[in-house]
């Protein structure tokens, strides 16, 4: 119940929204998940003071750097307490900063361009190039839409998806299996089922993923393999028979049994979170796929970084079911599950954190 006390110092549910800039539903989410905890007047109403103006920043923050409600939640609620408003402010600083940056740099690359434009009425291959890439720096949403975004569904004759149903190879103990049901392509992992849907003969849309994906083929028409491509992020999956899927399987449920990290795994993150939270991680210990969606997300990685704070604590917790191993990672504002994939003991070859546990 609020205090006579905090009365003057706090807004109403109306005066919030109106001076924030979110909605009252927005605001009513967020009590819904748990990110805020209002209080309320003797009559009833919701009143929203200092504190929850400072979640509701902390909120802010956490979405400009890439995370879901759930995992805000996550993030938020499994510390004993959250960053300073002092820490939130330096933050949204940073944040201000880069964008400027980037701002100030597309905008130095573009008048370059039409001086040089003016006295030589054109431009180079390397100054279009540049162009290209300052506008990317400046909007990664251009390439989330992907080429599917301004493309139509079509239908493909029945005999057309079957050359495409059989299993590829995601990594070393993971495989994606294709099948046909009826008119529609689905993809199978141990992460889930989604729809392949056509674009073109061999181009198809992920209904989950969002990503595009083309199917290869060599002189023959055979298929060969899957290429994926998802914010700019290209992988090539190759095509494997049911013999290669079980010896795969197989291995999977070994490694699971095993109940062991790959040795280095550990340090390996240790050296990857210590990147991110610095701006600068090593791009040759990772694979090229994660190595490109890092410098594409690198900001937003570093913000989640800062706003966790220092590591107080690794635990091994298991293998995960595709055989990453995985580490609960205890910080000073938060818990975080880390999934960690070692290529020949040394490369990352993948790694992702999951704020809504293991």
């Amino acid at each position: 119940m609020l205090e006579q006390d905090d009365k003057e110092d706090g807004l109403t549910a109306a005066e919030c929204a109106a001076r924030t800039g979110l909605t009252v539903r927005a605001l009513r989410v967020y009590e819904d998940y748990g990110l805020i905890a209002p209080k309320r007047t003797p009559n009833g109403w919701r009143w929203y003071g200092k504190t929850e103006l400072v979640r509701l920043n902390t909120i802010g923050l956490l979405k400009t750097a890439g995370l879901t409600l759930s995992q805000i939640r996550h993030v938020t609620t499994l510390s004993e307490r959250g960053p300073s408003l002092r820490q939130v402010l330096q933050m949204q600083i940073e944040a201000w900063r880069q964008r400027k940056t980037d701002a100030e740099h597309g905008q130095v690359v573009a008048e370059a361009a039409l001086r040089n434009l003016e006295t030589h009425d054109s431009l180079s291959v390397d100054e279009l190039c540049e162009l290209v890439r300052s506008m990317e720096m400046n909007d990664r949403s251009a390439d989330s839409s992907g080429p599917a975004g301004k493309r139509s569904e079509i239908t493909l004759a029945p005999e057309i998806l079957d050359r495409y149903a059989g299993h590829y190879k995601l990594a070393a103990y993971s495989v994606l299996t294709v099948t046909r049901e009826g008119s529609r392509l689905r993809s199978l992992t141990a992460f889930g089922v989604a729809e392949l849907v056509p674009l073109s003969e061999t181009e198809f849309f992920g209904s989950i993923t969002q990503a595009h994906y083309t199917f290869l083929t060599d002189a023959q028409g055979t298929v060969t393999g899957l290429m994926s491509n998802q914010n700019g992020v290209e992988v090539t999956w190759p095509r494997i028979d049911d013999a290669t899927r079980d010896e795969i399987k197989a291995k999977l449920t070994a490694r699971i049994q095993s109940k062991a990290p790959v040795p280095g795994s550990d340090a390996a993150l240790r050296r990857l979170r210590e990147g991110l939270r610095n701006g600068a991680p090593n791009y040759d210990e990772m694979s090229p796929a994660l190595a490109q969606l890092c410098r594409q997300q690198l900001s937003q990685l570093q913000m989640t970084a800062r706003f966790l704070g220092a590591t107080q604590s690794t635990e091994f917790k298991g293998v995960g079911s595709q055989g990453w191993d995985v580490y609960e990672v205890r910080c000073e504002n938060g818990v975080v599950t880390w999934r960690i994939a070692l290529t020949d003991g040394v490369i990352v070859g993948a790694a992702a954190a999951f704020a809504d546990g293991p």
